[in-house]
C-alpha cells in the first residue's frame, strides 16, 4: 500500500506523526489482547488482514523477550 502525501512540510509531518501514534497504538493492543490478555494464544490474522502470520510471529517473540519485558517494565515504573 503506498500514499502520497502532498509536499506541504507540515501536513506531511502532521500526517506521519499520527501514523506512527496509530501504529504504536496497534501494536500496544495486539500485545496487551492476543499477548498477555485475555485473548491470549488466539491468532489476531483473521481478524486483521494485513497481518501475516510470520509477522505475527516474530512480533510474538519479541515481547516474550527478557530484554523487551524488563524495558516495559521499567516504562511502566516510570
Amino acid at each position: 500500500m503506498h500514499y502520497e502525501i502532498p509536499s506541504v512540510e507540515t501536513l506531511r509531518a502532521k500526517v506521519l506523526s499520527n501514523v506512527s501514534v496509530k501504529f504504536r497504538q496497534f501494536k500496544s493492543k495486539l500485545t496487551t489482547n492476543y499477548i498477555f490478555g485475555e485473548m491470549k494464544g488466539e491468532n489476531p490474522c483473521t481478524k486483521y488482514a494485513s497481518l501475516d502470520e510470520e509477522t505475527w510471529q516474530q512480533f510474538v517473540k519479541i515481547r516474550e523477550t527478557e530484554k523487551w519485558q524488563v524495558n516495559i517494565t521499567c516504562f511502566i515504573l516510570m
